[in-house]
């Protein structure tokens, strides 16, 4: 009746749904894709240049191919702890996708009627050093502002929330104002630092 167009991605975890929708769906008859585990080899490993990958932006595969990785299947089968090593608890993250692994629900990053962008990290380990939260930090920014290039718009006011472990308890949750919009790392993140520095 609409005449409008609707596609799909299906598969057994969110990233999959949403490699699925993107790499297959979008470009199908059907427009409909569905991606099962034993897909991983030969559907999400072929996805090319890295960069393509969901959560990989341009600067992320530059730093993985001077570490020696090229294509999804090298980082999937990779060491995890030198991608750790690199990128702290987000290298983690990518070797789990690259092997199709996702933990995370709709509830964690569906917020209806929202115009915000975020991304949120469970920590598997307490982090005690403040350059070593900085880095996670800019690491996850680094993925906000490369999605809100993606959608061309961009960000004035930066909410920053971080909860302790259950030892130590609490947390803190504040948002500062920018003078000027923006969509750049470098201009958001001292506004992070100053969060930070100023309530943990």
């Amino acid at each position: 009746k609409t005449r409008l167009t609707a596609t799909a991605g299906i598969g057994p975890n969110l990233l999959l749904a949403k490699v699925s929708l993107d790499h297959e769906a979008k470009h199908s008859p059907t427009g409909v894709a569905y991606w099962r585990y034993e897909d991983i080899p030969f559907k999400l490993w072929s996805i090319h240049p890295m960069k393509d990958f969901w959560g990989i932006s341009s600067a992320t595969e530059r730093r993985l191919n001077r570490l020696g990785i090229y294509t999804i299947k090298e980082l999937a089968l990779s060491s995890k702890e030198m991608l750790q090593k690199e990128f702290g608890i987000m290298g983690q993250e990518l070797h789990q996708h690259a092997n199709g692994i996702d933990f995370s629900r709709i509830s964690d990053v569906y917020i209806p009627s929202s115009r915000s962008f975020g991304k949120s990290q469970i920590l598997f380990r307490d982090y005690t050093s403040r350059k070593e939260v900085e880095l996670l930090l800019l690491e996850l920014l680094d993925d906000v502002c490369f999605r809100l290039r993606m959608h061309q718009v961009v960000a004035q006011t930066i909410h920053l929330s971080i909860g302790y472990s259950k030892q130590t308890g609490g947390g803190f949750s504040r948002q500062k104002k920018m003078g000027r919009a923006s969509n750049l790392s470098q201009d958001i993140f001292p506004y992070c630092l100053t969060i930070l520095h100023n309530f943990d």
